[in-house]
């Protein structure tokens, strides 16, 4: 224009949150302990498991935003030689079946119960978040 202003055109965009990298000293975009995210570990049927994480800003900044997680689920499962795909949500041990933001470790929780689920199989999780990236895990049951 005359004045020399500069006008954005409306438009959409996509929030993408930092994938990788340390958020709080942590891994960022990663399962956390007591899960290995290398697959490993393996817990007592029957009992509860604190899926954890944490998801930052491009500054390294915990994402506390109550709509980032958009679906957590079961994806598949392994019993010896045999897999099954499968997609359910995932069972909490709590009332609230959601995520919920740690604000004084800066991280989300998710209370998963083992109780449905049979020993001697691996679970195979993700938990999708609204940027659509993806947090998978897995666990095994003894």
């Amino acid at each position: 224009d005359n004045a020399g202003n500069k006008f954005i055109k409306e438009g959409s965009y996509k929030v993408q949150y930092l994938n990788s990298g340390l958020c709080n000293s942590e891994p960022g975009h990663a399962i956390l302990q007591p899960i290995n995210s290398d697959g490993t570990s393996i817990f007592k049927q029957g009992s509860t498991v604190a899926a954890k994480f944490r998801v930052c800003d491009i500054n390294g900044a915990p994402i506390s935003d109550p709509n980032l997680v958009k679906s957590f689920n079961l994806v598949k499962t392994i019993s010896g030689t045999t897999t099954s795909n499968i997609n359910e949500s995932a069972i909490s041990t709590t009332p609230n079946t959601n995520f919920r933001f740690d604000p004084i470790n800066q991280q989300w929780i998710f209370n998963l119960t083992t109780k449905p689920l049979s020993p001697g199989k691996t679970y195979f999780y993700k938990v999708l978040l609204n940027d659509l990236s993806e947090i998978p895990f897995s666990v095994g049951l003894r």
